[in-house]
């Protein structure tokens, strides 16, 4: 028998909600507060809805379930029902579910849900990457002291230097421009990474995110190369 402890409602963040104001891009992360002790994983769900104050449904709902409370708009998890994405110039009205137990087969309760908008497109416009970029600027603060450099490089490699981890292990993801991951891999840590990140081919022109996760926290840069 698993007994689950009254746990904190588990909403999108405020800073990330449409009334906010805040634009997402398809390539953003959403970012969802408080964190929860004991969560196994957390099922994200998606509906669309016609409007920052409209919550009439518009599409099919569908699920994503991630080991951590901040999901890739990508959704590389996979959805449920399945082939499920999410568009760009659309709102979505958001509730996450944490789950207990090996694997999260004990489910929690749905927080309050929340809308947002996901504009532009994959190739989204100066202002949306102007304030995607604010928002990078303040996780950055909130979590692990991180650079990679040199930024703009020549796809040949970079240096990823992070300091004050608090797991043995982080994982350093890079994703292009339309979302698609180049590069996936785990790196045993004691507190501090200082390596060399060379992807398996030369990367090509272009606009990449990097993004390290040490656990629960995640630290996303922008990357160009050229």
């Amino acid at each position: 028998v698993v007994t689950i402890d009254a746990a904190s409602d588990i909403q999108v963040r405020a800073s990330q909600r449409c009334n906010a104001p805040a634009t997402l891009l398809p390539t953003s992360f959403l970012r969802t507060d408080p964190y929860n002790c004991g969560v196994t994983n957390y099922t994200f769900e998606f509906t669309p809805v016609a409007g920052c104050n409209d919550n009439t449904s518009t599409g099919i709902s569908f699920t994503s379930t991630h080991n951590s409370r901040i999901i890739p708009l990508t959704l590389p998890s996979g959805t449920n029902p399945s082939n499920q994405a999410i568009q760009p110039q659309t709102y979505y009205s958001v509730r996450v579910r944490p789950n207990y137990g090996v694997g999260g087969i004990v489910p929690g309760t749905f927080g309050t849900a929340h809308i947002i908008f996901v504009g532009g497109s994959v190739l989204a416009d100066t202002p949306s990457f102007d304030m995607e970029e604010q928002n990078d600027e303040r996780i950055n603060e909130e979590n692990a002291e991180a650079v990679i450099y040199p930024n703009p490089n020549d796809g040949n490699g970079f240096i990823l230097n992070a300091i004050n981890l608090n797991n043995p292990a982080v994982r350093v993801t890079i994703t292009d421009a339309l979302g698609k991951t180049v590069y996936s891999k785990s790196y045993n840590v004691d507190g501090y990474i200082n390596t060399t990140i060379q992807t398996p081919a030369p990367l090509a022109n272009g606009l990449y995110f990097v993004q390290l996760a040490d656990g629960d926290r995640f630290t996303t840069f922008k990357m160009v190369v050229e």
